[in-house]
């Protein structure tokens, strides 16, 4: 089976790391991070990602670096998103890094994904570009670095914050990665587009580790090969459960393999109990999307929201509404 190595670059307390708006970077990479492993269902893949499961820790690039080169991935490829100044302007544009002493497969790599970002997202293509950031400079593993557009950019907002443009940058990506891995589907899979507003798993807890080291393994049991190590009071997320004889596992969202939960400790019942749920909704009214979920959408009650997510003199205005709105659907909106 073939390895692939995702990051979602940066992390929700990463300073500067947003849009105007205040849609943290990271909250945009993992929503069409989560889109590339849907559009690779039904081929003989598995999953490495190299950023924190909740993006509340910006991991540092040696540990990315190390965890996916430990791992053994056959690629790697880091989701960005670009940004100018912090504040509207006019820069706008896709592109794709490699090293600035990248190898041959580098560059095969970077070209299968490039093709294909400015037809599927409809931005102005940048070209590839060299530079020496540090997650994937190591000339091992053929590793990109990929910019979906302007996080501050007038031009791409509309685009990257949008189901069509995030399903566009990951297409591009999983496309190029078909090609240039020569990936042939296993399975038929369900060819409705994954929406932004449906990613939470039927299964989505927390768990502490509560022995010294744990092996993380291929599969839901010993027999399967050991991919990694976690450590003890590190917290992680349970996606999906399976029973081996008496013992139960879980997949963790990382990607990295699953874990004996009988070293674990759950920490809450679901990590959405602290956040309201993602709304069916792909529209642009907040309050409309509220309705969705149950939940009072009146300017009273969306001040007090408004407040609890660090909204602040809310009034109703339209970029406030968006910011609420881009919380909502990305699962972030803390509870009142």
């Amino acid at each position: 089976m073939i390895k692939i190595g995702l990051d979602a670059g940066h992390g929700l307390r990463t300073a500067g790391k947003q849009t105007p708006t205040g849609i943290k970077e990271w909250t945009l990479n993992d929503i069409v991070r989560d889109k590339v492993v849907y559009y690779l269902k039904g081929y003989d893949v598995s999953f490495v990602f190299t950023d924190n499961d909740e993006g509340n820790t910006d991991e540092s690039l040696g540990s990315r670096v190390k965890k996916y080169i430990d791992v053994g991935v056959d690629v790697f490829v880091s989701i960005h998103h670009n940004a100018l100044s912090g504040k509207w302007n006019q820069a706008t544009g896709v592109e794709v890094f490699v090293d600035r002493n990248c190898t041959a497969e580098d560059m095969k790599l970077a070209e299968a994904i490039y093709k294909n970002l400015p037809a599927y997202t409809g931005l102005k293509g940048r070209g590839i570009k060299k530079e020496n950031w540090y997650v994937i400079n190591q000339n091992k593993i053929p590793a990109v670095l990929c910019e979906g557009g302007f996080m501050d950019s007038s031009i791409d907002y509309p685009v990257i914050t949008s189901e069509k443009g995030q399903d566009g940058y990951a297409r591009a990506i999983a496309q190029g990665l078909i090609e240039y891995l020569g990936l042939k589907k296993t399975t038929e899979t369900n060819t409705q587009v994954p929406s932004s507003n449906a990613q939470v798993p039927s299964v989505n807890y927390l768990v502490k580790i509560n022995t010294k080291e744990l092996n993380v393994r291929a599969g839901a049991g010993t027999n399967y090969d050991v991919t990694t190590r976690v450590k003890q009071n590190e917290v992680y997320t349970i996606v999906e459960e399976k029973m081996n004889g008496t013992t139960k596992w879980g997949k963790l969202k990382s990607g990295s393999g699953w874990i004996s939960l009988a070293y674990t400790v759950k920490i809450n019942n679901t990590i959405e109990s602290e956040y309201y749920p993602i709304p069916n909704y792909s529209g642009t009214s907040i309050v409309e999307a509220l309705k969705t979920i149950g939940i009072n959408s009146s300017k009273e009650n969306r001040r007090k929201i408004a407040v609890k997510n660090g909204v602040y003199n809310y009034t109703g205005t339209a970029v406030q509404n968006n910011r609420l709105l881009s919380k909502l659907k990305a699962g972030k909106m803390k509870k009142i």
